[in-house]
């Protein structure tokens, strides 16, 4: 049986070009948005006294927005965003001074709500491994995370790359949702001042790359 003819060149670039168009590569206009997790917290956590989850920066954290900073910079990040949570903002602001970015804040950024946000609440037994007692509805997770994604490209405008730091599950329910993948326990825990990066043009988002941490070459490991 003979063998088919390869397919013409012009067929296959053709093909690769639509592929390139769907997943926006090499395409004008598009709007980078950076979305990262904020720097370690709990390095030198002792208690969670009166229900409070919301500690500052450990001195671990404050050197991953350190270099966080820096590669900010070198990518010319021209606005930064971050939740209210202080954990966030002290990222945010650390990693914006090289470039003179003062951080804007937005509620909807948020952590996922957990038991352990209520004074008193008792979160039942330890959770199981990959497992953490949210309260919040994923659909509801979702659908702030994409309200403000969607605003920070639009206010952004075509072509601009700009930052916005948020927390492991608010980004790992999103990140399941934009990849069409089912929700539940987390599928991912991206590490701390991990970079993902979301291409956006008009209703289109793609997933360019996930939890990436170039900038802590050399630093510890840490969760």
């Amino acid at each position: 049986m003979p063998e088919a003819a390869p397919a013409p060149k012009s067929v296959f670039l053709g093909a690769l070009a639509r592929l390139h168009d769907r997943f926006l590569v090499d395409v004008e206009g598009v709007t980078e948005v950076w979305l990262i997790r904020h720097g370690d917290a709990y390095a030198e956590l002792v208690s969670l006294d009166d229900s409070n989850i919301d500690p500052p920066l450990s001195p671990r954290g404050r050197r991953e927005a350190a270099a966080l900073g820096k590669r900010l910079a070198v990518a010319e990040v021209s606005a930064i965003w971050a939740s209210e949570i202080i954990r966030a903002q002290e990222t945010a602001e650390i990693a914006g001074a090289p470039s003179g970015l003062i951080p804007q804040l937005d509620h909807r950024l948020r952590e996922v709500k957990t038991r352990w946000e209520d004074t008193g609440a008792d979160a039942g037994p330890e959770p199981a491994d990959g497992y953490i007692p949210f309260v919040e509805p994923v659909e509801e997770v979702v659908a702030r995370m994409d309200a403000v994604v969607r605003e920070i490209a639009a206010t952004a405008g075509p072509g601009a790359r700009v930052a916005a730091v948020s927390h492991a599950g608010a980004i790992s329910f999103y990140l399941n949702h934009v990849l069409k993948l089912d929700s539940g326990p987390l599928r991912l825990l991206p590490r701390f001042t991990s970079v993902t990066v979301l291409l956006i043009k008009d209703d289109r988002i793609v997933v360019q790359s996930i939890a990436d941490v170039a900038h802590l070459a050399g630093e510890p490991v840490s969760g």
